[in-house]
């Protein structure tokens, strides 16, 4: 692996796809800080402390401010995290704000929160795109269980990736065991 003391690695793709294991085994396998996936935590504060019922109470105000927390922290994130690894990116949050915020707001909002996303997504060194459908759904309380839903999803992540033209690896369509998948994103990080 190439030394340097910026090293910033940016897990993308939908729900179930082996984003946040492979993540959290990258991270203690090359000593780089972990950034867990915000939102479903986010969510989970916001459900326990009684702000929200379940995910279907974030109708689109409560959207906005749930997403524009979710972006604050990954943009403090990218500034203070210099060799780390994130289980999902600004791109995927871009992609669920285009779907539940964007349509109810004016488009100044939708281009000051893309150029928000893009600045953090310039932060990474690595970008990575996970398949979509390798893995089956596994219920957490805040994931979509529709199968086309997410490869909806993989879809507008790629076409964010395309708009904002950022380099991304994506990862192979097999079906691979964990330790494969890791073992692929080592390689890719080594060229």
């Amino acid at each position: 692996m190439k030394e340097t003391n910026y090293f910033r690695i940016g897990f993308m793709g939908s729900s179930c796809s082996g984003k946040t294991t492979t993540a959290i085994i990258i991270a203690n396998d090359l000593k780089l800080e972990l950034e867990e996936e915000i939102e479903s935590k986010l969510l989970a504060n916001w459900i326990a402390s009684g702000k929200i019922k379940d995910k279907r109470g974030l109708y689109p105000d409560l959207s906005r401010e749930f997403q524009e927390q979710a972006l604050s922290i990954r943009e403090y994130n990218s500034e203070q995290i210099v060799r780390g690894v994130s289980d999902r990116t600004a791109a995927d949050l871009l992609v669920y704000n285009r779907i539940y915020v964007q349509p109810y707001f004016s488009g100044d909002y939708a281009a000051k929160f893309t150029k928000r996303c893009e600045t953090v997504m310039k932060t990474y060194s690595h970008l990575f795109m996970f398949p979509v459908g390798v893995l089956p759904l596994e219920d957490n309380g805040s994931r979509t269980m529709n199968i086309d839903y997410q490869k909806k999803i993989h879809n507008l992540l790629l076409q964010v990736l395309n708009e904002l033209m950022l380099p991304y690896i994506f990862l192979s369509q097999e079906k691979l065991t964990v330790n494969e998948r890791v073992e692929e994103v080592k390689k890719c990080l080594i060229k």
